[in-house]
Formats: C-alpha cells, structure tokens, sequence
C-alpha cells in the first residue's frame, strides 16, 4: 500500500499535481478516471525512483477502478481530500471518493459526499449539478432507494433540457448515465428491456469496475426476461473477480439464485 510504504505525503502531491494539469489543459474534472496529460517528475526523500505525478494518480485511482478495492482506495485516497483545495480540484477528488464510498456499500457517505460537491456560480454550473444528479441516482439505486432515484432522474433529465434549451457546454456522458440510469428504474418496475445500450456501455468502458457494472446490469436484464442461460454467462464474467466491491457479492447472490432455479 502506497500509504503503509510512507509516501502519503508523494501522494497527497502527486494527486495535486495532475489535477493542475488537468485544469491548465482544460480537461473535464467529472469523469471518473481521469486522465492526466503530460507528465511530472517527481522526486521524494521516502522514495528510491522517480515517478510521475500521472503515474503515481492513476495509480492510486486503478486500486478502485481496476483493482476493485474500494476500502483500500478510500484509505489511501481520503487524505489527499483533506488538504486545503481549489473548487475545481475538489470536485474531481470527491466524486472520485464518493463513488469508492458507494462501491464499498456506505451509500449514506457517498450521497453526503456527492450532495456537497462545490457548485460554480457560472462556467461548469449544469454540468456539476448533473453529476450531482446522476451520480445520486446511482448511488439511491444501489441502496434500494428507487423512488429516491426516481426523483434525481427527473432532476437531472430537468438539467439536460435546461443544457439544450439554454446551450451549456456539458459532458456527452451524461446522456448515457440518463439512459442507462433509465435501464436501471425500468428492470426495477418489471418493464422490459433493451440490451442494446447496455452492450455499447460494456464495449466502451476500460476500466474493470464499469465493465464489472454493465455485465451484471446485462445479468439481471437476462434473468428479468428469462434467459437464465445468458444470464449465467455474462456473470462468469464478474464472479471471478476479486475485490471488496459490493458488486461482486451482488453478482454471486444473483449467480447462486439463478443456479437454485435449474
């Protein structure tokens, strides 16, 4: 662990560094794994190499998204959070810690967290508070709070329509979470359908944690209509990863449901 080894400091640094980067190149702080252009040497008395501040920040980030360890992440991750910060800086760090939070079953920490990110007066306003909305939604469906997700559908689908009429520049991938988020308060209210979606969703995702979500999210589409066989294949797929990821206990729970039912 980078925090065990004694480098929490390089951390804190390194996070801080390619989020400088990020904002100077002009990069969306909202997406959940950033990217970091460019890189940054960075030199530590703690540490015998050299590493860059893109390589140390996607490090850190790859224990959640590929790794999967949500609790280790939101260890090492929660006190680069705690330095004093821009808004901008504090939005991309606390989306990303809000989501680990989720992932490792707090919903209430991650809607606290979610529900607090600065909102800018100006530039970026829409755009901030559809992640907000989206990522509640994410977050109330996941604790089982449907109609609680309901309601930050219609908000965010609100905010959209507020994006086109007034001509705000936002991010394309909120339209796929309203869509996908759509999927996920359908197959809760027993309508069918579409895989299609869901399939473009998988085939666009690189990292482990939003390919596991999509496979398990086609699962559930299978068993909902029947297709236990399919259902069966996609979460093969998820079972054996490994990881504290709420997911996973998810996917096997439906696995060993689908396996009673033969």
């Amino acid at each position: 662990m980078l925090w065990k080894r004694g480098i929490g400091s390089a951390v804190v640094t390194a996070v801080l560094c390619g989020l400088v980067l990020l904002w100077k190149f002009g990069l969306s702080p909202f997406v959940l794994c950033a990217l970091v252009p460019g890189a940054v040497v960075l030199v530590a008395s703690r540490v015998h190499a050299m590493m860059t501040a893109q390589e140390i920040y996607l490090r850190l980030l790859a224990v959640f998204y590929n790794e999967l360890e949500a609790r280790r992440f939101i260890k090492q991750y929660e006190p680069v959070c705690q330095q004093k910060l821009s808004d901008r800086c504090r939005r991309t760090l606390q989306a990303h810690l809000a989501n680990a939070y989720a992932y490792a079953g707090d919903s209430e920490k991650a809607l606290s967290l979610i529900s607090s990110l600065p909102i800018p007066e100006k530039k970026g306003r829409v755009d901030t508070q559809l992640l907000i909305a989206g990522n509640t939604c994410i977050y109330k469906m996941m604790a089982g709070d449907v109609e609680g997700a309901r309601a930050a559908q219609a908000q965010m689908a609100e905010l959209l329509d507020v994006a086109k009429r007034e001509h705000h520049k936002i991010s394309p991938n909120y339209d796929r979470t309203y869509q996908t988020n759509q999927i996920q308060l359908d197959l809760a209210d027993g309508k069918p359908v579409d895989v299609t979606l869901v399939r473009e969703e998988l085939s666009s995702r690189s990292n482990t944690l939003h390919k596991a979500v999509c496979r398990l999210l086609l699962a559930r589409i299978y068993a909902a209509a029947g297709k236990r066989a399919e259902a069966r294949g996609v979460l093969k797929e998820v079972t054996g990863l490994k990881g504290d990821v709420v997911i996973l206990a998810q996917a096997r729970a439906l696995q060993k449901e689908l396996q009673a039912e033969n």
